[in-house]
């Protein structure tokens, strides 16, 4: 999890707001990762390869705003993304970060390929386990070891065990306890989640009471794509963006802790283009809104992103 600061600010209110109240949600910011709209882009995805043989770029990008809880705003970003290119003077970049809000220090939390994908197995011995062992120590305490296999490696493994749910493995991935499916006389054996989060980099605690709603609005700034090629997906909400235009999805009020998603894909079919080329480009910036009882309704954090794919042989 990312390193937390701890401000607390007041909203900005939306004049008219129905919230009744003439000041707006006052929160507890405890992770800030991405630069305020004034501050430059807070989100960049490039994916380029130049030169080569051949090449291959894709990108990736994914955003969710959601409530945790009756009071927590999240936002959570997500890439699978990839640059590849072979051959003599091939170059390629591929990265996605967030851009932090100091803009003099320029920091950078990058979450490359953290794609939020989970998988589940049910269990089995010595290929997919959370398994637990209980030992008597050198000084006769009694003691749980804990080993998480995936796929038959071995990703984790502690010889006291705390009683925690859910450990980062050696790979970096995010492993769950799940359901028992076997045991002996002094271990039990249960299925296992293996996640790849993404990136949290805005956290929300609100002062101001329960969250009844919230909204994003978006503006497009570029929306392009070489013809010739596979259309971008990018929508938010499920609505598509495409287009440079302003765009609102409106309070969304039940269903909170799924939240809003932003999907932006860009996936160039280099083999339907004469030329062998393909640029995309989606730049654009993001507000988020919320509402609770007793305050005007508020925007809580904006930035702008960019989101660029570039083949070029």
């Amino acid at each position: 999890m990312p390193s937390h600061t701890f401000n607390t600010i007041a909203g900005t209110t939306d004049t008219g707001g129905t919230g009744g109240g003439s000041a707006g949600i006052t929160s507890n910011v405890i992770t800030n990762l991405v630069a305020d709209l004034n501050e430059g882009s807070g989100f960049v995805h490039n994916q380029v390869v130049n030169g080569g043989s051949s090449a291959n770029a894709k990108t990736r990008f994914g955003l969710k705003y959601y409530v945790s809880g009756t009071q927590g705003l999240r936002l959570i970003a997500t890439d699978d993304s990839q640059a590849t290119g072979t051959g003599s003077g091939a170059t390629r970049f591929d990265y996605a970060y967030a851009r932090g809000p100091n803009s003099t220090s320029n920091a950078q939390t990058t979450y490359n390929d953290q794609t939020g994908a989970s998988t589940t197995n049910s269990g089995s011995v010595g290929s997919y386990e959370w398994r637990e062992t209980d030992y008597i120590d050198g000084e006769g305490i009694p003691e749980t070891r804990l080993d998480v296999r995936w796929n038959s490696v071995l990703v984790f493994t502690a010889l006291i065990y705390f009683g925690q749910s859910s450990v980062t493995g050696s790979d970096g991935l995010t492993y769950t306890k799940g359901s028992q499916f076997s045991t002996t006389t002094n271990t039990v054996y249960y299925g296992l989640t293996q996640s790849n989060p993404g990136l949290w980099v805005y956290g929300n605690n609100t002062t101001s009471g329960t969250i009844t709603g919230i909204k994003m609005k978006m503006t497009v700034d570029t929306a392009s794509a070489q013809a010739g090629n596979i259309a971008p997906l990018r929508t938010m909400n499920g609505s598509n963006v495409d287009a440079v235009n302003s765009y609102d999805t409106g309070w969304i009020t039940s269903n909170l802790s799924t939240g809003i998603p932003v999907v932006i894909n860009q996936v160039p079919n280099i083999a339907s283009s004469s030329s062998g080329n393909a640029t995309y480009i989606f730049t654009g910036s993001i507000e988020l809104w919320a509402r609770a009882s007793g305050v005007s309704d508020t925007k809580v954090k904006d930035f702008r992103f960019s989101a660029t794919t570039v083949i070029s042989l």
